[in-house]
């Protein structure tokens, strides 16, 4: 039985153990609120507003992942962080601040998680991908403005395989990069 969510321009859909989230634009208005959805409970949904800076609120949130826990991370691309609730949806962790310096984001568009628990973030006007540890420490990055291989230019999109291997879809550059894990990381 199909259930629906009241929302417009709909942004990305991700599913986790008892939540499915849903990035959404409520009514007319382009600021993307989050759904969460219970699925125990069909027809059950929670609208997530408020104070933006507060954990568990959002503001302009544009991508997510889960973990193999069922957590999810959440990516907002106004408040440059990244907030991890459990899989019950209750704000377990935030991390990450508006600059250019490791741990730090410019308008993030995407995030990934990889088996280990790594985070890793397309982080778009830093032309850059970095991979965060599960608390959120900076760990690696990639890239750097240009269209050399291994360079970025407005990524907004990461992925990780199974063998570690990063996919990361550049905007500006129109292409789909594959990168091995930096040596240590």
């Amino acid at each position: 039985m199909a259930q629906d969510v009241p929302h417009s321009l709909p942004r990305s859909v991700r599913l986790g153990c008892a939540l499915l989230l849903l990035l959404v634009s409520l009514g007319m208005s382009v600021e993307p609120y989050l759904v969460l959805a219970d699925e125990a409970t069909p027809g059950t949904w929670q609208i997530v507003v408020g104070d933006e800076t507060l954990p568990g609120r959002f503001n302009y949130p544009v991508d997510a992942a889960v973990d193999s826990q069922g957590n999810l991370y959440v990516l907002e691309t106004s408040n440059f962080r990244i907030q991890k609730l459990s899989p019950d949806g209750k704000p377990l962790a935030q991390w990450g601040s508006r600059g250019n310096a490791p741990g730090q984001f410019w308008a993030p568009e995407g995030v990934a998680v990889d088996s280990r628990g790594n985070v890793y973030v397309a982080d778009t006007l830093n032309d850059r991908i970095q991979k965060l540890s599960p608390a959120g420490e900076p760990l690696a990055q990639w890239g750097g403005a240009g269209d050399a291989p291994g360079q970025f230019s407005g990524p907004v999109s990461v992925a990780v395989d199974g063998q570690g291997n990063v996919y990361v879809i550049e905007l500006r550059n129109r292409r789909v990069q594959k990168l091995a894990q930096p040596d240590g990381a």
